[in-house]
């Protein structure tokens, strides 16, 4: 994409647009029960979500869980997102500690963190996280898409679970469904590949946004050593469970759902 640095405005958009940034989305925390379900395998477990940004879903699963969670983390490349998660959890209460308390925050890139390799039970990529890392074209972005899944395979124990969400590119719509917090550069984005840019409108600053086809994301998650446990369309989402490929995942195979690519 000539003329612009979408490694750089990417990661600048997510300083600017940490307090707008859901507003933005008609159906966010649509898959929180996907998450729980996961959760559900373990008595107890450590977790971590990565490109937690304001921290919706792991703020909602250790309220919801209260308690079974013993450990967990969310690590985040932008400054301002951490800010804004430690703020909003930091004024809600849960088994006498605020939320933020019950975090490990980390200021890191998703694809080469500092957490122990095998410490983690549960690890999250919610709301796109898996689409919007950037790289200097689309095709390193693919590659670093990659990078980051083998990255969260190496962080989870033997029995551990992925849950991810990424955008639907048979979903996608213009104008989209961004409530007028981002507006899609048509010039700039390519619909049959599905990377997509787009701009936040207090500032004009581009950002880069990669929207999936059901093969492309089960064959990338599968190059990462994952095996596919469950998989639902959901809105503008696809949202999936998968488990280390040599792994027996128990419980949550009862609740898989037939992989549909219609």
């Amino acid at each position: 994409m000539p003329g612009v640095d979408l490694m750089a405005s990417t990661l600048r958009l997510f300083e600017e647009c940490a307090a707008d940034y859901i507003r933005g989305d008609l159906h966010w925390g649509g898959d929180i029960d996907v998450l729980l379900r996961a959760a559900s395998t373990y008595p107890s477990l450590r977790v971590v979500d990565l490109g937690s940004g304001s921290c919706w879903h792991l703020g909602n699963l250790l309220r919801l869980l209260s308690g079974c969670i013993k450990r967990a983390y969310a690590v985040d490349a932008s400054h301002a997102m951490i800010d804004e998660a430690k703020h909003s959890l930091g004024l809600i209460r849960c088994n006498g500690k605020t939320l933020a308390d019950q975090i490990s925050f980390y200021l890191e890139d998703i694809r080469e963190t500092s957490i122990e390799h095998g410490n983690v039970e549960l690890a999250m990529m919610m709301n796109n996280t898996i689409g919007n890392i950037t790289g200097a074209d689309p095709a390193d972005s693919a590659a670093e898409r990659l990078r980051a899944l083998v990255h969260a395979n190496q962080l989870l124990v033997s029995s551990g679970l992925l849950v991810l969400s990424v955008y639907d590119v048979r979903k996608l719509q213009v104008p989209s469904s961004y409530m007028g917090v981002f507006t899609i550069d048509l010039d700039l984005s390519d619909f049959e590949t599905g990377d997509i840019v787009v701009r936040y409108t207090k500032t004009g600053t581009p950002c880069y946004s990669h929207w999936f086809r059901a093969e492309e994301l089960k064959s990338l998650i599968e190059q990462a050593g994952f095996s596919i446990v469950a998989m639902e369309h959901r809105h503008e989402r696809i949202v999936v469970s998968c488990s280390k490929s040599n792994t027996s995942v128990g419980a949550i195979s009862k609740d898989s759902k037939e992989w549909n690519t219609q």
